[in-house]
C-alpha cells in the first residue's frame, strides 16, 4: 500500500476534536512499533509467529484502536481516502487471494479481534473479495500451513505451482497440489 500506518493513523486523527485528539495520540508510538514488528514478521514469512501475548501486552486501549477503524478510517469524513486507496491497489479490481472475486472490501490480515493494533495497519489491510474475507473470517493463524499468501510479501510470479489433476471417477474431483517451481526454499 501507498500509505504506512503513521500516514493511516494521522488520516483518522486529522479532524478529530482536541479531547479526543489528545485521548488519541498516545496510540502513535505502539501503533508503529507494530508495524515494524509486523513488516520483519512478514518479510521472514512468520505471521503465524507473530507475537499475539505482545501485541495485547501494548499500553492501548483495544476499544480505542478498533474505533481508530470503525469511525474514522471507515468514515467519509476522515480516513476513507487511505480505506479507498488500499482497496484501489487491486490489480484489475480482483480479490488477490483468489484472483477471480470482485474487490469490495479490505480484510484484516491478521484479524482485528486477536490483534486489535494492527487494525488501521496498512500492511495488514489487504484488498478482498466478500467470499474471500468471510473465508478466511477472524482465525489467527496457529502454524505456517495455516497461512494464507499475504499478496503484499509473498509473490508467487509467473511460475506454475499450483496443479490440478482431473480424476473422472464418478463423482468427477479436481484434486489440487502444491509444486515447487524450483525456487522456493522448503
Amino acid at each position: 500500500p501507498q500509505y504506512c500506518a503513521e500516514e493511516s493513523f494521522d488520516a483518522c486523527t486529522t479532524n478529530m476534536s482536541s479531547p479526543k485528539k489528545a485521548e488519541t495520540q498516545p496510540l502513535k508510538p505502539d501503533l508503529l512499533q507494530a508495524e515494524s514488528e509486523y513488516k520483519t514478521a512478514a518479510l521472514s514469512c512468520s505471521l503465524h509467529d507473530f507475537p499475539y501475548d505482545k501485541m495485547h501486552a501494548y499500553s492501548l486501549d483495544n476499544d480505542k484502536i478498533k474505533e481508530l477503524y470503525k469511525s474514522y478510517l471507515l468514515s467519509k469524513r476522515h480516513g476513507r481516502n487511505v480505506y479507498t486507496s488500499i482497496l484501489s491497489q487491486a490489480r484489475s479490481g480482483f480479490c488477490p487471494y483468489c484472483e477471480h472475486g470482485q474487490v469490495g472490501e479490505l480484510d484484516h490480515f491478521l484479524p482485528k479481534s486477536e490483534f486489535p493494533i494492527l487494525s488501521i495497519i496498512p500492511l495488514n489491510l489487504v484488498p478482498s473479495c466478500e467470499r474471500c474475507n468471510k473465508r478466511k473470517h477472524h482465525k489467527r493463524p496457529l502454524s505456517a500451513n495455516e497461512v494464507f499468501l499475504h499478496p503484499y510479501f509473498e509473490k508467487t510470479g509467473a511460475n506454475a505451482w499450483l496443479t490440478a489433476n482431473l480424476e473422472e471417477f464418478p463423482p468427477s474431483i479436481l484434486r489440487f497440489t502444491v509444486a515447487n517451481p524450483g525456487d522456493w526454499d522448503d
